[in-house]
């Protein structure tokens, strides 16, 4: 007896290849996100700058990292 062929096994292999690009694009974008504060960070040290960016009210970044939503 020959099984019937599921539909539904391409459409979830699709879902999972499409899962994984997002996860890929938002690791992506928050590595690109905490390069970008780092810099920002770095220059609110620097002197003179610090002086100024400090009087003008610029504080240091929090980095972007994975929360655990089942804690």
């Amino acid at each position: 007896m020959a099984f019937p062929e599921l539909k539904a096994d391409g459409l979830y292999n699709q879902l999972l290849t499409e899962l994984a690009d997002v996860e890929t694009d938002i690791a992506n974008r928050r590595e690109e996100f905490n390069t970008s504060v780092r810099a920002y960070n770095t220059v609110l040290t620097l002197f003179p700058a610090n002086i100024f960016l400090r009087l003008l009210g610029f504080k240091p970044k929090d980095f972007l990292s994975i929360v655990d939503i089942n804690s």
